[in-house]
């Protein structure tokens, strides 16, 4: 068993987040899981999804590697999915054991197929992979993400309004830094995303960019050492939906989405580090020079959906 094996597969029994808490919500001083996109926000069943993460690691902290993990809620425990090492050591030990003529051949009917884990061919070949996809393996970033496709029996025995709801399908995504020794090194999250029938599906909200002092930055903002700022998020026309809510009688209403934002920073201090959606800014102050470092925003628009847009700040 090689070392990713050895370091991966206790995650799949221990759920819980890694590492101490920080003094304070914002301050970016350690490995952390910030976010977690899942595209499309509210798939139906059938219906592919893809993963994206946002994870700080700080100087000096490399990761090795992100795994997914993806499951309906009968398939998961109170920390994330709950699933057997057996079908991960399988498919960990076939890839050991492949030639590099096999391996070509297996990633590149992956590509050929783009990732679509059931057209696979019933052969030896793949079966360890597609038995790991089924069981809610969904890969390891940034070079072997697979995704996840909602079972097209997810809804079944539901009744139409509890069709339209949906229920919350569950990804445990574990950050694994490089020369990590045990499992307590590991940062582990999990988000749940709704899998549904609604007439109005959720999508994912679009930050364009960020704003300092009403001026947009696209990479990096030189700062001045102590002196305060004004942050604001910029967000794109659509990212605020209107969408049917069924209420617990049946009866359905038109509300409008209320995202909130989430302020990090590697430096610095905010007089607040969460702001709603339209009074969305919030105030930096910068550290005592010399600094470098990231100001990160994260908006989520309570029904799952999720972005995040950061900047490199100077301080000379």
């Amino acid at each position: 068993m090689n070392r990713l094996t050895q370091l991966t597969l206790p995650v799949i029994l221990i759920c819980a987040c890694g590492g101490e808490q920080l003094s304070q919500t914002w301050q970016l001083d350690r490995l952390r899981i910030l976010g977690a996109k899942v595209t499309p926000a509210e798939p139906r069943p059938g219906e592919a999804v893809s993963f994206e993460s946002l994870i700080f690691a700080p100087e000096g902290v490399e990761l090795e590697t992100v795994s997914w993990f993806s499951c309906l809620p009968v398939g998961a425990n109170n920390f994330g999915c709950d699933l057997d090492p057996a079908i991960l050591e399988t498919l960990f030990e076939q890839f050991e054991n492949l030639s590099e003529e096999e391996l070509g051949q297996l990633f590149g009917m992956l590509f050929a197929v783009q990732g679509d884990i059931a057209s696979l061919p019933d052969e030896p070949l793949y079966e360890p992979l597609k038995a790991a996809y089924y069981a809610g393996f969904s890969g390891f970033e940034p070079d072997f993400m697979l995704g996840w496709t909602a079972p097209e029996d997810a809804l079944d025995g539901l009744s139409e309004r509890e069709q339209k709801e949906g229920l919350s399908a569950i990804t445990t995504l574990t950050a694994v830094p490089t020369n990590a020794e045990n499992e307590d090194e590991f940062e582990i999250a999990y988000k749940r995303f709704p899998v549904s029938l609604a007439d109005t599906p959720n999508h994912n909200p679009t930050m364009d960019i960020l704003k300092v002092d009403g001026t947009m930055v696209n990479e990096v903002f030189y700062a001045e050492s102590e002196k305060s700022y004004t942050l604001s998020p910029v967000l794109s026309p659509d990212s605020v939906e209107d969408y049917d809510y069924v209420t617990p009688e049946g009866d359905i209403e038109t509300r409008t989405e209320e995202p909130y934002f989430l302020w990090y920073t590697e430096g610095g201090s905010f007089n607040i580090n969460f702001s709603l959606y339209p009074y969305s800014k919030v105030e930096w102050t910068a550290p005592k020079g010399p600094f470098e470092g990231v100001i990160i925003s994260v908006i989520r628009d309570r029904r799952g959906g999720m972005d995040w847009e950061a900047i490199k700040v100077v301080v000379e």
